[in-house]
């Protein structure tokens, strides 16, 4: 089956443009500062974005003379001849802005007489002059003060000789004035940047947030880093709006949370999309934050050009590259942490619980459970073979430590820059005596090269290896939701351990808990490794403007191995009569062990190609791209079992019994495919008015061709 999806909106706006550049040469004598702008632009392949008012700031004629200059030395040089403009660099956009104006207290002049208290007028006007309406002047630390009226002047008397005048308007920068000898102040008001000048990733590319036609949220990565969770998923609770993170256990290792994007939009997968450097990938709960540029969040139409497998929403996560012409740049951090549960339940003594007992007892008409004698020796809590514990306390940590380790290179120099990072997570268990703990590694190396004036090519690489231990999870309440619930199951008149020694007590089904945290039972290894690869080609078609070929593969193997080593537990049985401990076995459990290994592997290949076109033509400008991608899965599942072993000393499948009906092998393999094409187009006129046009169509092979 084909899907196709098209969406059409007209909407007032400003447009953006992103192309690159390398090395500039340029000669230019007394010309005007649009030209020498398009002389930039043409030798650099990047795009400069300015209003009509940026360019009434700007000084001309302007003389010029560069050769083989980076583009950071070039821009630097011209606007150096710019008082009120300045710029800013985003990725491979050039965005022009006046600079920000700071009133200096030392150019006041005034040949008015100090006053003690004084009346004073101050009227308050924009960049053009034009007076503002409703603005706020006060004299900083008083009450005194008011509000502009239609002409922009405000009147203020009892105002003292010595202080601070703070003007503030909605949406421009407050100003402080020094109040001097003067009577008459007239302040400028400057507008503050606007976000939407700032640009987000959207669907097969980035757009400026005064463009967007579709509901696009967005996270830096510096913003992500500061939150204390290891698992990068529960990090973005909070940070984007429509976007619900629920988390079911924060047992460590196992602690993906649920995303859902403005609710759940389908019956069955629930999940949205994720785009992790262009390519659908998993693992988003198990990057390195320390490696993610932004991540960007999808809605409703914006989330259209994905197709089908964008009904939930997508989440687009960009990772950082480096800086091209600065210096290699040196990051290392550490994080040590601490999780620890948000509500800790009270639990009842043994006398109390022994009380309750007996009312219990009595309204169902039997006899006492506990005499008057134990409940005082409960009470009194000086007889060891009248304990106290509390279970929950006695299992579950007060605080379980965490660590995150970072290391990066980053930096740019003669057309190529470099992001290299090693990142390592360590989180301990949540339980005393227990064996638990998660380990895990990340490398990542993001390389580009400018190797021509109109090819670019790079090379994405990152790997992943998780190493965890659990206590094995194959005996019935072994998981760690399952212990959870179960500490409330035991009695506070119940101990671990026989008093004055240290073996386990049988209790609830004569096991002990103890023998669920730690390894006596048995244990469960899972060893992940994951790689990630892409490689990739931008280039600018030199003899039709405008007009840019691009392309990538991605190949990503993948493979977890997991090792369920079942061991008989034990606990000690008192005899009635001598009072002797015996070793024995537990209620629950095998007699003897048994060992499940089982190992996935997979791959993804992926392919893309994609043909722009971005054109100026008068006050008209175009901006259009088609593509076509092609994705292939493959996955193999093996397993094998093996159960009465002779000894716990050697887990290996060939230890195991060689009775044919105590052994099971089992296995299966998968296949998945999908291509689709895919174009939008972009039309502006005059900077204001933007048609934008989204298609995509798809094919698989989960349904006939029709």
């Amino acid at each position: 089956m084909k899907l196709t999806a098209f969406f059409l909106t007209i909407i007032c706006l400003q447009a953006s443009a992103n192309t690159a550049g390398q090395k500039i040469t340029i000669s230019a004598k007394k010309a005007s500062f649009e030209k020498v702008i398009t002389s930039i632009e043409k030798a650099s392949g990047c795009d400069f974005i300015y209003d009509q008012s940026s360019l009434k700031l700007a000084l001309s004629p302007v003389s010029i003379n560069l050769k083989d200059v980076s583009l950071e030395e070039a821009l630097h040089r011209f606007f150096e001849q710019q008082p009120r403009l300045t710029y800013s660099k985003i990725g491979k956009v050039v965005v022009i802005k006046e600079k920000p104006f700071v009133v200096d207290p030392k150019i006041i002049k005034s040949d008015f007489l100090i006053l003690p208290i004084k009346h004073i007028v101050v009227h308050v006007s924009d960049t053009t002059g034009a007076p503002l309406e409703n603005a706020s002047v006060l004299v900083e630390g008083t009450s005194s003060g008011g509000k502009t009226d239609k002409s922009g002047n405000a009147s203020l008397d009892n105002v003292p000789n010595a202080g601070t005048l703070v003007i503030s308007y909605i949406g421009y920068k407050t100003e402080r004035i020094t109040i001097d000898a003067r009577t008459q102040f007239n302040v400028q008001l400057h507008p503050l940047p606007s976000a939407l000048n700032d640009f987000v990733v959207v669907g097969y590319g980035v757009q400026k947030k005064a463009t967007l036609t579709g509901s696009v949220v967005e996270v830096k990565g510096e913003d992500i880093t500061k939150s204390p969770a290891i698992n990068i998923a529960s990090s973005l609770a909070g940070q984007l709006p429509g976007v619900i993170i629920n988390s079911s256990t924060g047992e460590p290792g196992r602690d993906n949370p649920s995303i859902y994007i403005r609710g759940m939009s389908t019956t069955g997968n629930t999940s949205p999309l994720v785009i992790i450097d262009g390519v659908e990938r998993g693992g988003l709960g198990q990057l390195n934050p320390n490696d993610i540029e932004s991540i960007s969040v999808l809605k409703d139409a914006s989330a259209a050009i994905y197709g089908a497998e964008a009904a939930n929403g997508v989440i687009l996560v960009t990772t950082k590259k480096g800086t091209p012409g600065s210096a290699p740049r040196i990051n290392f951090s550490y994080d040590e942490g601490i999780s620890q549960p948000t509500r800790n339940p009270k639990m009842a003594d043994s006398y109390t619980f022994a009380q309750v007992s007996n009312e219990i007892n009595a309204q169902q008409g039997l006899s006492p459970a506990y005499s008057d004698s134990a409940l005082q020796k409960y009470k009194a809590g000086n007889d060891p073979n009248y304990p106290n514990t509390d279970w929950y306390k006695f299992i579950v940590k007060n605080w379980t430590p965490q660590h995150r380790a970072n290391l990066s290179v980053s930096g740019g120099k003669n057309g190529t820059t470099y992001f290299l990072s090693f990142g390592q997570v360590y989180q301990d268990g949540q339980y005393h005596n227990g064996s638990e703990n998660i380990k895990q590694y990340n490398l990542r190396a993001n390389i580009d090269v400018q190797v021509t004036k109109n090819l670019k090519v790079g090379v994405n690489l990152a790997g992943r290896v998780d190493n965890n231990h659990y206590p094995s999870t194959d005996a019935p309440y072994r998981s760690a939701n399952e212990l959870n619930s179960h500490i409330f199951l035991y009695q506070p008149n119940w101990q671990p351990y026989w008093p004055g020694t240290k073996e386990l007590q049988p209790l609830r089904g004569s096991e002990n808990i103890l023998n669920w945290v730690n390894d006596n039972a048995g244990y469960q290894n899972q060893k992940v490794n994951t790689f990630q690869s892409t490689g990739y080609f931008n280039w600018q078609l030199p003899w039709v403007k405008g007009l840019s070929v691009e392309g990538s593969g991605s190949y990503d193997p993948n493979s977890t191995f997991v090792k369920t080593f079942v061991t008989p537990d034990f606990v000690y049985y008192k005899d009635a009569t001598t009072g002797a401990l015996t070793q024995g076995r537990t209620g629950v459990g095998v007699d003897q062990a048994t060992l499940d290994d089982n190992i996935s592997l997979g791959s993804l290949l992926y392919l893309t190609t994609k043909i722009h076109y971005e054109r100026k033509f008068g006050l008209h400008s175009i901006k259009a791209f088609v593509g076509y991608e092609q994705t292939s899965t493959y996955s193999n599942f093996d397993e094998a079992y093996r159960s009465n072993f002779a000894s716990t000393v050697l887990p290996q499948i060939f230890a195991g019994s060689s009775n044919p009906t105590q052994q099971s092998n089992n296995g299966s393999a998968s296949q998945t495919a999908r291509k689709s094409e895919f174009g939008r187009i972009n039309y502006d006129y005059a900077g204001k008015y933007l048609a934008e046009f989204t298609m995509r169509r798809d094919g698989s092979p989960n349904f006939p061709r029709l």
